[in-house]
């Protein structure tokens, strides 16, 4: 091949990007309601993945800045859509098509900035479902 230009770079301390899904929390099945709490599991570990960077042949030690925040979207694009701290569950109001179905988008991002491939969880939108609130009243005593 051609040679290519020569750059100064400086080599990241973590050079490893997290990873992560989206999930619906243990116990939902079936159709969910339009607002609905979401899982977000992340890790920022290369070494938990399914299938490790290089094979699991990690060149030095794995340095973890931690998993710092989130993007999540209705919209593949993420279009509009704003970095918030990472938390691992999250309300999140679903934008579903005229067939019901809904798609929600995530991308991690570590202390070190590296960001994650995209994942995403697609449900099906049941429209008399209404999520359940709980409502505390004041006590008052006479």
């Amino acid at each position: 091949s051609a040679p290519s230009a020569t750059a100064c770079t400086t080599p990241k301390l973590d050079p490893y990007p997290p990873h992560g899904e989206v999930v619906l929390l243990p116990g939902v099945t079936g159709s969910v309601a339009m607002t609905t709490v979401i899982g977000l599991e992340a890790f920022d570990d290369p070494e938990s993945e399914e299938h490790p960077i290089f094979d699991g042949e990690l060149i030095g030690p794995a340095v973890q800045s931690g998993v710092a925040e989130a993007l999540i979207s209705n919209r593949a694009d993420f279009d509009g859509a704003e970095w918030e701290p990472y938390t691992p569950t999250k309300m999140w109001t679903f934008d579903p098509g005229e067939d019901g179905r809904a798609t929600v988008y995530v991308r991690y991002r570590d202390g070190a900035g590296n960001e994650s491939a995209v994942a995403a969880l697609s449900v099906v939108i049941d429209p008399t479902l209404v999520e359940e609130k709980e409502v505390y009243l004041p006590y008052v005593a006479r």
